[in-house]
């Protein structure tokens, strides 16, 4: 009776499972978040039009996202209704929460929300009820 040795060598593939999980991995689901992320804001652009009655497309461009890394495992889409050049404040928050709304404008009888900022209201007096 003969004996039958066998050896397997499995340092390799164990070091590219390593690799796998490491480095590829990550990247791959990154990659797809971001691809997630990316349907979400074209979604969310398509819609945004049937929630809130826009008069430009500056909320549109503005709805962003925060793609993934393969160091941080989240892709966020977002609006970013900021107001970098004057006083404004951030209106969307209040539309969406439900927030405090103030500061009506009537012209001609109609009523606008009103987001008053520096330059607007020295143009505005008189406008407000």
């Amino acid at each position: 009776m003969s004996l039958i040795n066998i050896t397997v060598d499995i340092d390799a593939p164990r070091a590219a499972l390593r690799e796998l999980r490491d480095k590829q991995l990550p990247f791959t689901i990154a990659k797809a978040l971001t691809y997630t992320a990316q349907d979400g804001q074209a979604e969310s652009r398509r819609v945004e039009g049937q929630v809130f009655k826009l008069r430009n497309d500056w909320l549109t461009y503005n709805t962003k996202i925060k793609a993934a890394t393969k160091d941080n495992l989240v892709a966020v889409v977002y609006e970013d209704s900021r107001n970098r050049k004057g006083d404004a404040p951030d209106y969307l928050g209040d539309q969406e929460d439900g927030g405090i709304r103030g500061g009506y404008l009537k012209i001609a009888g109609a009523e606008y929300r009103a987001i008053p900022t520096k330059y607007l209201n020295p143009l505005l007096s008189g406008y407000f009820f």
